[in-house]
């Protein structure tokens, strides 16, 4: 099943991904499985949703986190498409991210950082190993919302 989207659909998907997982089945989706049971969209779902964020929209997109400067700490990941950075809260501007994430970690010194794949497969290590189903799942969750 092929899911990527066009460019003019991306701003729509995003206004949509920011409503769906604000409901209650979308955090079901999360608790069904015991690697990310207890977790919301930002804090370790953000991954998941990445991975498929990152394989659905087009590839002039990447991985970017949200990084505590003085000791490079990864506290939330997002995916960039132009200069948009789609999460939870759909498709954000990079300084209203950085805004947002700095109020969240109470003024911390951060930054929106390229995630490289060692950093990436490090966050999925530390974070236990997201399930496949998961990925499935949400793959049709996300491609039922164009």
């Amino acid at each position: 099943m092929d899911i990527k989207i066009k460019k003019y659909k991306i701003d729509c998907l995003g206004k949509k991904i920011k409503k769906w997982t604000g409901t209650n089945k979308s955090i079901l989706l999360l608790d069904k499985y015991k690697e990310t049971k207890g977790m919301d969209w930002e804090a370790g779902g953000c991954l998941p949703l990445a991975i498929v964020l990152n394989y659905i929209i087009p590839k002039e997109n990447n991985i970017y986190g949200i990084i505590q400067r003085n000791n490079k700490t990864i506290h939330h990941v997002v995916v960039r498409y132009g200069d948009k950075f789609f999460d939870r809260c759909g498709g954000r501007k990079k300084h209203v991210v950085i805004k947002y994430w700095k109020d969240m970690l109470f003024g911390q010194d951060i930054d929106l950082v390229p995630i490289s794949d060692k950093q990436l497969q490090e966050i999925k290590n530390s974070w236990g190993t997201t399930p496949h189903n998961l990925i499935r799942e949400l793959k049709e969750v996300l491609a039922s919302l164009k």
